[in-house]
């Protein structure tokens, strides 16, 4: 009886999420200060053991159906050459430009180097790489995600700037 009392306690473990965390644009309104990037863990429609490539078409999909930025943003094509993944979507992200374009940018790169295999990402428009793009292999390690919580503390500066007289 006490074998199996104790055989009755044994704790059920929790079943591990399965899925793939996919990072989008916060909200700007709620973001107030932290990230402007948010990771929210997704079951896509294909197998973990599905080819590489359809998986990450998946996660490229699932990125564009955040909303947001991504309206009117089409997935034309995702190519995997060694450890890198080719993306090409709609000639309308070529007009994203500046912090957009960068938080964009880092929104896929950052869901598709969750794959082990693959560690660069290369976006284009169109079929075309973007010319005002200071670099066209995107890494994880380029993008640094921080919280509130990295913030020492808060100091007030004064910015001084030369007049037409210098």
């Amino acid at each position: 009886l006490l074998v199996l009392g104790a055989a009755g306690c044994v704790a059920a473990q929790p079943e591990k999420e399965t899925g793939y965390q996919i990072y989008q644009l916060a909200n700007p309104q709620s973001a107030a200060g932290a990230d402007a990037i948010t990771a929210v863990l997704t079951a896509l429609p294909v197998a973990e053991d599905a080819p590489l490539e359809e998986r990450a078409q998946a996660i490229v999909e699932a990125v564009l159906d955040t909303g947001g930025v991504w309206e009117e943003i089409e997935l034309r094509s995702v190519v995997i050459q060694g450890h890198r993944a080719y993306v090409d979507l709609s000639r309308r992200y070529g007009s994203l430009t500046g912090i957009q374009l960068s938080l964009a940018d880092y929104c896929i790169t950052l869901s598709l180097t969750q794959l082990e295999e693959l560690s660069s990402v290369t976006i284009t428009a169109g079929g075309q790489e973007l010319p005002y793009r200071t670099s066209q292999v995107l890494m994880e390690q380029d993008v640094l995600l921080s919280t509130m919580d990295d913030v020492i503390e808060a100091v007030s500066v004064s910015l001084y700037f030369a007049d037409e007289d210098g």
